[in-house]
């Protein structure tokens, strides 16, 4: 069923401050973006061990705009504003395909009202699969693990702000950053705090390396 032209105003102009319908692209008759999360009833516990129901992405295209459009006000569906959407782009097939765990957790973290930078944002969304990788290596040794995970973290910094701001690259490069300072943790020699160098053997390269799963 079509909402009414009212119902329609009324929520956009009630939504005209909230996170992220102020964010999508919106025109006078409704909401326009390029994906939705669906959440199904009941518990998936498999996959990851919420409350809420399983998560779908699925993209606006599969509906007509009457039916997008009360979906999207009866918050029955979630839209993903541009930087959410960018995310979704790699993680619907590729990210899905390395751990399901990791694509639920992120479908998860997007579906808040909270906004972030975007630099914050992929952080936080890479992070997920970057601690799955640290704690599968390190986990009986935390301090090692928490001196990676430090490491990591400045990396990204580098990264985003010199190297690159796409998705897929920022995870491809924090893969190999971490796995080459847990190999390097694990060796006789250990691990110990070092700047990053663009010229040594450590600087990240965008190579598909981590595309196995742990669950």
């Amino acid at each position: 069923m079509a909402p009414t032209k009212e119902a329609l105003r009324r929520f956009i102009l009630d939504n005209s401050n909230v996170y992220p319908y102020n964010e999508v692209k919106c025109t006078r008759n409704g909401y326009y973006c390029k994906w939705v999360i669906l959440q199904s009833q009941g518990r998936n516990t498999d996959i990851i061990r919420v409350g809420a129901g399983y998560l779908y992405a699925v993209p606006t295209a599969c509906f007509d705009n009457d039916t997008l459009q009360q979906m999207l006000i009866s918050k029955a569906a979630f839209p993903l504003s541009n930087e959410s959407q960018d995310i979704e782009d790699c993680m619907s097939i590729w990210g899905r395909n390395i751990s399901e765990r990791w694509h639920q957790l992120v479908l998860n973290f997007l579906c808040t009202n909270k906004k972030r930078t975007r630099k914050d944002l992929y952080r936080l969304c890479i992070q997920i699969r970057v601690d799955d990788l640290i704690r599968d290596r390190l986990h009986l040794q935390p301090v090692l693990a928490h001196l990676v995970i430090l490491q990591w973290y400045v990396a990204f910094d580098d990264i985003y702000d010199f190297i690159t701001k796409e998705y897929f690259e920022l995870c491809m490069r924090s893969f190999h950053y971490v796995v080459v300072k847990i190999n390097k943790a694990l060796s006789p020699n250990g691990l110990t705090p070092t700047s990053i160098d663009s010229d040594s053997d450590e600087s990240v390269h965008c190579i598909p390396v981590v595309s196995s799963s742990s669950e």
